[in-house]
């Protein structure tokens, strides 16, 4: 493992900002077809609150590819990326009626992948920062009382968030040790 000040400088390197760029727009356009399939789905089961949901995530993720590839800034549109997924989530689970009826909802499948994302297209040092907006995110729900009642059994998401973001650090300190030593 690398200590954070040789992560920090390393991803400031042309070279993997040329990498995560290749990478990014690759990445994004895989979950705009997820995203285009969750769409489609929400459509045949007339779900308009998660359709737009999806649509409104579909187009936020349309807005990063072009400003990663305007900007050539990971960095700072991940973070922005990441923080707005969990916005977008957040005022869906709030006025959905189905997460008082049924508590877990799919998207709750959109929060456990955002540190991947996160970590994958920023690095580990800002990837790490950005997909801890869906670690509070899920602390603030997993203790709210909608959550509480409908779910007990899935309280510990957090916990299985912070899993995932180690994991997605593990993975990230390989892929950042490749591009090191092919350099």
């Amino acid at each position: 493992m690398y200590s954070i000040n040789q992560l920090r400088e390393i991803e400031k390197y042309p070279f993997v900002k040329e990498k995560r760029l290749e990478k990014t727009i690759v990445f994004l356009s895989l979950i705009e077809a997820l995203c285009s399939f969750f769409i489609f789905l929400n459509l045949l089961q007339d779900d308009i609150v998660s359709t737009f949901s999806n649509a409104t995530i579909f187009l936020l993720i349309l807005f990063s590819m072009y400003e990663y590839k305007k900007k050539q800034n990971h960095i700072v549109v991940t973070m922005i990326l990441s923080v707005a997924i969990c916005v977008i989530i957040a005022v869906y689970l709030i006025v959905t009626e189905a997460f008082r009826n049924k508590g877990m909802s799919s998207f709750w499948i959109w929060i456990l992948i955002l540190p991947y994302i996160s970590i994958h297209l920023a690095g580990i040092f800002y990837g790490l920062i950005a997909s801890c907006s869906g670690l509070l995110l899920s602390i603030l729900f997993m203790w709210c009382n909608m959550y509480i009642e409908k779910n007990i059994i899935n309280s510990a998401y957090p916990f299985i968030y912070v899993l995932v973001q180690l994991l997605a650090v593990m993975i990230e300190n390989e892929f950042t040790k490749y591009y090191i030593e092919k350099k």
